[in-house]
């Protein structure tokens, strides 16, 4: 009975160890199936992401007259996003101690920042050519969206995000989290200002401007930039890159989302009470700038043959003042357009300025820019020296203008009709005639 006792027992050991030795080999077998499909989720996303700005690049080269193309090449773009987004979406809890997950939920949310971001529209090839068409005109549109998947969206997305903010803290130092969180804060106002264009889905305008602000805030509070000083030479906030471009895409944008101007100096105003200084510096400087909807705007500048000039002379003109700068690709663009409309109504009291930010150092590249468009109308330069430069001590320091383009319309008085949207991208005859007529403030 011993003999056959120890052998049932060694028996027993072996079948163990044979168990333990195929469980062993299952979990590696598992594990490296799962490692194999790890890998191959976020080789697709890589590839995918590559893919992005390949057709990035290829939708930027297609001028915008050529709309089919141009429509063609978005729709590709904006389902390649589409599909960037669902894989990491259904792999995100699969892996939830992995930091290519963190990586993925960043560059979807900052892939659809841009002019053109995607939405979850119903019949998305035909919804994209009406989009992409609104977009060029500067129009809103209705269409209607998949509300299934936008709910599945709209419900994990507050999860991933807190838990890319909190693996953002632990892991990065404090100007990179800084840096990231005010650049999730600008892409999520530039997708909700895309979605306002939408009229199926438009928020009221309390709403709206309600939901602006807490964006506002959120960037400023999550990048601790009431922390950091003012540049104290020109009393300028440093609220940073991320900021400024949060702010320009807002007030460069707003009648799209159904706003006015008389809505925006509330909005202002309301930021002006904020308990960040910073905040309220800036919301002053930018509250200068809508104000001139109610005062003149003075201004002097110096010609290219170096002789000293104001807007005074051109009292009774409306003037379209077109802020650029040497290393503004985007405003040198523009110019043929603003060709356009300077030969079409120059003879009607419509006038075109040019200010360029840039000193008489650069005076032969100014020309040069010039002589390319064949320029026509009066560019001015704001100064002769950096040092002296009226950009920084006036436009930097009274309206918190950090960067190009910036177009103005005055009416004949030299009051503020517009600011930005139409006139820095796509047709605004409509809004000149309107001004030209004396019609155009009841429109805003």
């Amino acid at each position: 009975m011993t003999k056959i006792f120890r052998r049932h027992i060694i028996f027993g050991i072996a079948l163990i160890s044979i168990i333990q030795t195929l469980n062993t080999n299952s979990i590696y077998a598992l594990t490296n199936h799962q490692n194999t499909l790890k890998t191959q989720n976020y080789q697709q996303l890589q590839s995918l992401s590559d893919k992005i700005f390949d057709l990035s690049q290829i939708f930027m080269s297609i001028p915008d007259v050529n709309t089919k193309e141009k429509t063609g090449a978005l729709i590709k773009l904006l389902r390649t996003k589409k599909e960037y987004r669902e894989i990491g979406m259904n792999i995100w809890d699969q892996y939830p101690h992995d930091p290519l997950r963190y990586e993925w939920f960043f560059t979807t949310v900052i892939n659809n920042c841009d002019e053109f971001s995607f939405d979850y529209w119903s019949n998305f090839d035909s919804s994209v050519a009406v989009y992409f068409l609104s977009k060029i005109e500067r129009k809103s549109f209705t269409l209607p969206l998949d509300n299934s998947n936008c709910e599945k969206w709209n419900n994990i997305y507050p999860r991933m995000k807190e838990e890319t903010l909190k693996y953002n803290l632990q892991n990065c130092t404090s100007e990179q989290f800084a840096a990231k969180s005010v650049m999730i804060a600008t892409a999520e106002l530039s997708t909700y200002l895309n979605q306002q264009e939408n009229l199926s889905v438009r928020d009221n305008k309390t709403t709206i401007l309600s939901k602006t602000k807490s964006f506002f805030i959120n960037a400023v509070s999550a990048s601790n930039l009431s922390q950091q000083s003012t540049i104290a030479s020109l009393g300028t906030p440093l609220l940073g890159r991320g900021f400024v471009a949060l702010s320009t895409t807002f007030f460069s944008n707003y009648r799209l989302a159904g706003l006015d101007h008389n809505d925006i100096q509330t909005f202002l105003l309301d930021l002006k009470e904020n308990s960040d200084p910073n905040i309220r510096l800036y919301a002053d400087k930018m509250n200068k700038t809508f104000s001139l909807h109610q005062s003149q705007l003075l201004l002097e500048g110096i010609t290219l043959e170096s002789k000293g000039t104001n807007l005074e002379k051109y009292k009774g003109k409306i003037v379209l003042l077109d802020f650029w700068g040497l290393g503004c690709s985007y405003c040198i663009k523009r110019m043929p357009y603003i060709k356009y409309l300077h030969e079409k109504y120059k003879d009607k009291g419509f006038v075109v300025i040019s200010l360029c930010a840039d000193d008489s150092s650069r005076l032969a590249r100014i020309l040069d820019v010039e002589n390319k468009i064949n320029a026509q109308w009066e560019t001015w330069m704001l100064s002769e020296t950096q040092s002296e430069s009226i950009f920084s001590k006036k436009f930097l320091n009274d309206y918190g203008y950090w960067g190009f383009p910036r177009m103005l319309l005055l009416d004949r008085d030299h009051k503020l009709l517009l600011y930005n949207n139409e006139l820095q991208k796509g047709d605004c005859e409509e809004l000149i005639n309107s001004a030209l007529n004396g019609t155009l403030e009841n429109n805003l």
